[in-house]
């Protein structure tokens, strides 16, 4: 049960990177350019979702998938993804405050768009606590 269980979250996780990558390649290409296209409509409507926190659920398996294989001794991989993720919005979140002009801008996306990783991260982590005390 234990590793069908595995194999479920690696292919939700894969399967989301996939979805969520695919999703912002359409929106590179056809996210302001065609107005009138009914593949710019459908990417329109889905901007909000991939901007907000559609990277959100690979992170979510990712991270389940580690803190299960946490009693296979793979304790480092799973605080290593949770510490990465948290460093980088931090470090965004200062750069964010800290440069001048417009280049605040870049750092500022970036440090939203780490936002929902981190939740990821966290939520998968008090669903696998939840579990282990169960």
């Amino acid at each position: 049960m234990k590793t069908r269980t595995d194999v479920c979250l690696l292919v939700v996780f894969l399967v989301g990177t996939l979805g969520y990558t695919l999703l912002l390649v359409l929106f590179l290409l056809f996210g302001g350019t065609l107005p009138d296209s009914p593949m710019a409509y459908v990417v329109s409507q889905l901007h909000l979702c991939l901007v907000a926190g559609g990277h959100a659920v690979p992170f979510f398996a990712l991270q389940l998938l580690l803190c299960r294989r946490w009693e296979g001794g793979s304790k480092f991989l799973a605080i290593e993804l949770t510490v990465v993720v948290f460093v980088l919005l931090g470090c965004f979140t200062i750069a964010s405050y800290t440069t001048p002009g417009l280049d605040a801008l870049f750092w500022t996306i970036l440090a939203l768009g780490s936002i929902a990783p981190a939740a990821g991260c966290v939520l998968a982590w008090l669903v696998w606590g939840a579990y282990f005390l169960k």
